[in-house]
């Protein structure tokens, strides 16, 4: 069997160029706000090609989509009524807390460790 994996220098790449072109066919619209006008006409794996070399060329981040025309994309969608980013929500922390709690080791179908300090 030959997979894409193989042809290139990491795997993980091909992570990355799925979910290029999965954001190319399910999110068009979204996708054509960020590269400019000269995108309007390009077909839906030709933007998700452009998408995943953007992604490659800027390893620190790249914005690929825009939801709304406005820069304000995260005052729009962010739920809270403060309009502030919960970094830790509470519903995570008390996840964390109950896989702190948990002791793993005892249970042999999930030979799992935690490493922590």
């Amino acid at each position: 069997m030959r997979t894409l994996s193989a042809e290139w220098p990491a795997p993980w790449l091909v992570a990355i160029w799925v979910l290029a072109l999965q954001n190319a066919f399910g999110r068009r619209d979204a996708l054509l706000r960020t590269p400019g006008d000269g995108w309007k006409g390009a077909g839906r794996f030709e933007l998700g090609m452009e998408i995943f070399g953007r992604s490659l060329a800027h390893p620190e981040g790249v914005e690929i989509a825009r939801t709304v025309e406005a820069k304000d994309n995260f005052d729009a969608h962010v739920g809270w009524e403060d309009k502030r980013g919960r970094l830790a929500p509470e519903e995570m922390i008390t996840e964390i807390a109950r896989a702190i709690d948990t002791d793993l080791q005892s249970d042999p179908d999930y030979p799992f460790v935690r490493a922590s300090d």
